[in-house]
């Protein structure tokens, strides 16, 4: 991350004015760690900037949602705490995140903000079981998910909101690339096509118990 010097910061009165508000708030915080920064305002609380490419998965979003809004990220973005960040992430494991599995599992699994999913790293994701897969699939997967990034990349350029693109008035092409990418994710799993959500939910199920046997 860039670092201005200085002189520059001291010749800006209202950058001078934030930092001493944030030793002031470090200063009387009940936070040691913050009380102990107090003498360095330009470096964050909590450093949480990735290199590289990361994805980034929203804690809590809508109940009403058939997908999580999840997004890639570069340096130097800086997440939110309302977030999590999955570091060196590719495009095959959004697809496999961003798919109708991912989200059946996490539907059960989840924890609720009212009706809203409050997503989380341990009961959610650590338990999801990834399906196994060679090179060529997670090409097709990485194609597929492309589709979606160009689309949404598309509406991104008039002004729309990832909220809004994963709200009940997803665009129909947008819904029709996951629908794709749904097909795809659900072959890794097994030949057979998934009747519904619970069919989906009970054969991760059974494969989380097999996971869980093997400790």
């Amino acid at each position: 991350m860039n670092y201005s010097g200085p002189s520059l910061i001291n010749s800006t009165n209202e950058v001078l004015e934030r930092l001493n508000k944030v030793k002031s708030d470090r200063k009387n915080s009940k936070d040691i760690l913050a009380n102990q920064m107090v003498d360095t305002p330009t470096l964050l609380y909590s450093d949480r900037v990735l290199d590289g490419d990361f994805l980034v998965i929203p804690i809590v979003t809508s109940g009403n949602r058939e997908y999580v809004p999840i997004i890639f990220e570069k340096y130097p973005t800086i997440a939110t705490n309302k977030t999590f960040q999955l570091p060196n992430a590719d495009k095959y494991i959004f697809g496999i995140l961003e798919s109708r599995m991912h989200m059946c599992w996490m539907k059960v699994t989840v924890g609720r903000l009212k009706s809203d999913y409050s997503y989380s790293n341990t009961l959610v994701y650590n338990t999801f079981v990834f399906p196994e897969t060679n090179k060529t699939q997670e090409e097709t997967v990485a194609n597929l998910v492309d589709n979606v990034l160009t689309i949404r990349e598309k509406y991104f350029k008039i002004g729309e909101k990832i909220k809004d693109l994963y709200s009940k008035l997803m665009p129909p092409d947008l819904r029709k690339a996951h629908n794709k990418l749904d097909r795809e994710v659900e072959k890794l799993y097994r030949k057979q096509p998934f009747n519904s959500d619970e069919d989906r939910f009970e054969y991760l199920l059974k494969l989380y118990r097999r996971e869980i046997e093997k400790f």
